[in-house]
């Protein structure tokens, strides 16, 4: 016991080994303990595998968008390997953070029936109609899960989209950053290496960036 600044005695209580920590960023904390539990959720069961994600409207009139609020995990056996694999190859992840995917994967008609990849173009209205910026967006980011919440890592999930920070993955054997960095593909190509993604880091700040196709990167899809 330690005694704070105006005589106040303050207590830390440990968490226990084994256990995880709900702010910051571990496996074992369950998605849904990172959702909005303030946000009326509607439904999508994907008639491919009966999985089912959470989905949410942003935005409003000619300008609103219906988004999954999760991470997609589809997976089909004409997928390899090196094609879309768990975050660190733990395919208890997937249950998480759904799966990852490269991009020429991504653009193969992965998305539910009625859904589809984002383009470039709706990416920027996405961050547009939830206030986001380059230099801030914590509308969209998940409540808890970033590194350094106390200092600016994690968000406030206004809108329910519940970005949470699975890291960044060059093949299925690497997974770096995790707690600090989210990545969502685009369908929007920059040339013949890189295609666009959705970027949010740890510091709040959230940019559209070219990155490699070869890459595994999260997918969300929007509404057609």
């Amino acid at each position: 016991m330690s005694k704070a600044e105006g005589g106040a005695y303050v207590r830390c209580l440990k968490i226990p080994e084994g256990e995880a920590s709900w702010d910051v960023w571990s496996w074992d904390v369950p998605k849904e303990s990172r959702m909005n539990s303030k946000i009326s959720y509607g439904k999508l069961e994907d008639s491919r595998d009966g999985h089912v994600y959470k989905t949410v409207v942003i935005g409003e009139g000619d300008g609103a968008q219906v988004w999954m609020a999760e991470n997609l995990n589809y997976y089909n056996a004409s997928m390899t390997e090196n094609d879309s694999w768990c975050p660190g190859n733990e395919p208890s992840r997937c249950d998480v953070g759904g799966r990852l995917y490269t991009w020429a994967t991504a653009m193969q008609d992965i998305c539910p029936d009625g859904w589809h990849l984002p383009t470039k173009a709706e990416g920027e209205l996405l961050l547009e109609n939830t206030g986001c910026n380059e230099k801030t967006c914590e509308t969209l980011r998940s409540v808890t899960g970033w590194t350094e919440p106390s200092r600016y890592g994690n968000g406030t999930d206004d809108f329910g989209f519940s970005v949470l920070p699975i890291g960044i993955s060059s093949s299925p054997s690497n997974l770096e950053y995790e707690g600090m960095l989210a990545y969502f593909w685009t369908a929007t190509e920059q040339d013949a290496l890189d295609s666009y993604t959705i970027m949010f880091s740890q510091s709040t700040k959230v940019a559209i960036y070219d990155r490699s196709k070869t890459a595994g990167r999260s997918v969300r899809c929007v509404k057609n």
